[in-house]
């Protein structure tokens, strides 16, 4: 465990008793947060075959919509405010304008990205095609190349924040492989 693992998982647990917006509590969100934004962690990522979801990396994204209030932007012609900054540059990822990528997701170099949204702790992969009018859910992730068809949706797994299953050290979902389906008898 790393010490801005936690740091925020202390935080996390003592969020309705410290300052959220004390120096220390903004820095460590912040912090983590950036590491989502540069692909150096991710929300929820494979190890030996089992999907591993990060609640600690979770938990500092409810922290930051706690922390931040909503700050004027634009957005080509259109004036908005949103908690979450977009990102303003993306290297070696093709995107098109009308595109709407928060801070704190990550796009592998060779993804393209249409006219959509993607949101955070978000993870898009190489050679992914995010095509027009596309819904990247927060906490989301997407492998290497897919082709996300115009105006599918994706949802996240940040909400509801209540929905977590126990402890905050990142809990295994078991995948059942598609060959394993079973079809219903006369179909």
């Amino acid at each position: 465990m790393t010490s801005l693992q936690s740091e925020l998982e202390d935080l996390w647990k003592r969020r309705d008793e410290v300052p959220l917006q004390s120096a220390e509590a903004v820095a460590a969100v912040d912090a983590a947060i950036g590491l989502l934004d540069t692909g150096r962690v991710r929300v929820a990522e494979l190890l030996d075959g089992e999907v591993v979801v990060h609640e600690w990396l979770k938990n500092a994204i409810l922290l930051l919509y706690k922390q931040a209030s909503p700050q004027p932007s634009q957005f080509g012609p259109f004036r908005c405010a949103d908690k979450i900054p977009l990102k303003s540059t993306i290297d070696g990822v093709q995107v098109s304008p009308g595109a709407v990528i928060r801070r704190g997701s990550y796009q592998e170099p060779g993804a393209v990205v249409m006219p959509s949204h993607i949101g955070i702790g978000s993870y898009v992969g190489e050679g992914t095609l995010v095509d027009s009018w596309v819904g990247i859910g927060s906490c989301a992730q997407i492998g290497r190349n897919v082709h996300l068809s115009g105006g599918v949706g994706l949802g996240g797994m940040i909400e509801p924040p209540h929905g977590q299953a126990g402890g905050d050290r990142g809990r295994r979902l078991h995948r059942r492989p598609i060959d394993g389906l079973q079809r219903r008898p006369g179909r």
